[in-house]
């Protein structure tokens, strides 16, 4: 899929072998030298199984290639069905860790008899906003400006102009989001990538008021590399910073900007005159635009 989610899902099938878990990552042969990246020596060693990718429609099996076709390409995952089911059932694992957006692994996996666990990439509190959000069918409306959920702590407000489309509007994604919070309730449970003490309120909101069961285990990626040295400074930056201060700033992998909304984006951030770390994916033919901000 994407990088913002392949690197996360590596560090966990690392967390889990830590604790003896012996582990197997099903992925495209276009993701593997990115995930052999992530899980080289890791010990018990991480077995890698790599399924055919049918569709040419996207050459490189990512989201990378997807950006005006998100869709299309979550629909072509499907075709990796009938693979991933002779794989289970060839394997016979105890358990399986998919990503929500493959919302199609939960029906393999119950017909499979194997239990499936869904991974967030996402905290609880943007899990619980976006479940509250499709399910509250609000109308739009151009003269409402702002949203409350008064059903989350906090009693949360949001612009409208900060709400995704398929909350306000009934689209594609809209119907491929209810897929997923049906699949999420037919599992066993979800592994999210966040800790308890980032936001407990919300935490507790997802287990109790919305039933859900969940483990928080992140962040992933801390636990793989605690020996690692702090080569880019950025650590220590941190540690001289005010706590609360830092304002920490990421699009995901996904996402596309032209060089004026970079640029934009930049003056709003040093014009806040808080201290931040701004995370830019540094694509192929995009290095001058990025270097310069």
């Amino acid at each position: 899929m994407a990088p913002g989610h392949i690197i996360p899902m590596s560090s966990l099938a690392g967390l889990f072998a830590s604790h003896g878990v012996r582990c197997t990552i099903l992925t495209t042969p276009a993701n593997d030298h990115l995930i052999r990246r992530h899980t080289t020596g890791i010990d018990p060693p991480i077995e890698l199984l790599l399924l055919p990718f049918p569709s040419t429609e996207f050459p490189n099996q990512s989201l990378s290639d997807a950006s005006n076709s998100t869709m299309r390409f979550f629909r072509s995952l499907e075709s990796l069905r009938d693979p991933f089911d002779r794989l289970l059932r060839d394997h016979h694992p105890d358990f399986v860790v998919s990503d929500s957006f493959l919302p199609w692994t939960a029906d393999v996996a119950q017909n499979a008899g194997v239990r499936r666990l869904v991974f967030q990439t996402m905290g609880f509190l943007p899990l619980c906003m976006y479940e509250m959000l499709e399910r509250s069918n609000f109308s739009y409306s151009p003269n409402r400006e702002t949203i409350v959920i008064d059903s989350l702590p906090g009693r949360v407000t949001m612009k409208v102009s900060q709400v995704q489309d398929s909350a306000m509007r009934r689209n594609d994604f809209s119907e491929f989001y209810e897929r997923i919070m049906a699949s999420e309730a037919e599992s066993y449970g979800s592994i999210v990538n966040t800790f308890y003490e980032m936001e407990p309120e919300y935490a507790d909101h997802y287990k109790t008021a919305m039933g859900r069961k969940a483990w928080h285990v992140g962040p992933v990626n801390v636990m793989n590399h605690l020996n690692e040295k702090d080569e880019s400074g950025c650590v220590s930056w941190l540690d001289e910073q005010t706590p609360g201060s830092v304002v920490y700033v990421c699009f995901g992998s996904l996402s596309r900007f032209t060089s004026e909304q970079l640029r934009e984006i930049a003056h709003g951030l040093k014009d806040s005159g808080r201290p931040y770390i701004w995370v830019i994916e540094n694509r192929v033919g995009e290095e001058e635009e990025t270097s310069n901000l």
